[in-house]
C-alpha cells in the first residue's frame, strides 16, 4: 500500500487520484523506486514488529527517524488473550489438566458422556468429541470440546487461564 504524504509528515492512504495534476498507474509502486515515489510524494511504509507480550490497538503511519514507518499504539497482551494464542501439545494438555485443574482424562470422558444425544446431530458430535479428546496431538484453548468440559466444570476462565498459560511454558 502506498501512501500519501499531504501535508508534511502527514500520511494518508493514496486512493489512486490524480498527483500534481497527473493521474499515474495502479501499479506504480512496482514500476518505480521509492526514490521516484518519494519524489511525487508517494511512500510505502515501513512495518515495524510488534513485541510477543504485547497487541496492536491502532496504526499510524508516520516518519521515524527519516523513513516512513508504521507505528503500533501498543497495549499488553492479557492473559487470557495469550491463552488464546497458546497451542498445547497433548501431553502438557493432560499434565496442566490434570496436575494445575484436577480434571484427569478420565473425567474429561465423563463431561463428554453428559453431553446429549437425543438427536442423531448430537450424537455424531458426541461421538466426535470423545474421538477428539482421545485422538488430538495440539490442544488450543478456544477449542470447542475445551469450552464445551470448562462450561460443565466447577472451573473459571481465569484458572484456566493461568494454567493454559503455565503449561505453554512446559517442555517436552
Amino acid at each position: 500500500m502506498l501512501y500519501i504524504e499531504t501535508p508534511t509528515d502527514t500520511f494518508t492512504p493514496w486512493d489512486l487520484g490524480p498527483i500534481a495534476g497527473i493521474r499515474h498507474p495502479r501499479n506504480i509502486e512496482q514500476l518505480w523506486t521509492d526514490a521516484e515515489l518519494a519524489a511525487i510524494g508517494l511512500f510505502k511504509a515501513v512495518e515495524t514488529t510488534i513485541p510477543v507480550d504485547m497487541r496492536s490497538t491502532g496504526t499510524d503511519i508516520q516518519r521515524v527517524a527519516g523513513v516512513v514507518t508504521k507505528v503500533h499504539t501498543l497495549a499488553n497482551i492479557t492473559d487470557h488473550e495469550k491463552a488464546l494464542t497458546t497451542e498445547l501439545p497433548r501431553p502438557a494438555f493432560l499434565f496442566i489438566a490434570e496436575e494445575d485443574l484436577g480434571i484427569t482424562e478420565v473425567d474429561m470422558e465423563g463431561f463428554v458422556a453428559l453431553m446429549s444425544e437425543v438427536t442423531p446431530e448430537e450424537a455424531k458430535a458426541k461421538r466426535k468429541a470423545l474421538k477428539v479428546l482421545r485422538n488430538q496431538q495440539v490442544f488450543r484453548r478456544d477449542n470447542a470440546l475445551l469450552m464445551s468440559i470448562i462450561a460443565l466444570s466447577p472451573l473459571t476462565d481465569a484458572q484456566v487461564d493461568t494454567a493454559w498459560i503455565a503449561g505453554g511454558e512446559l517442555t517436552w
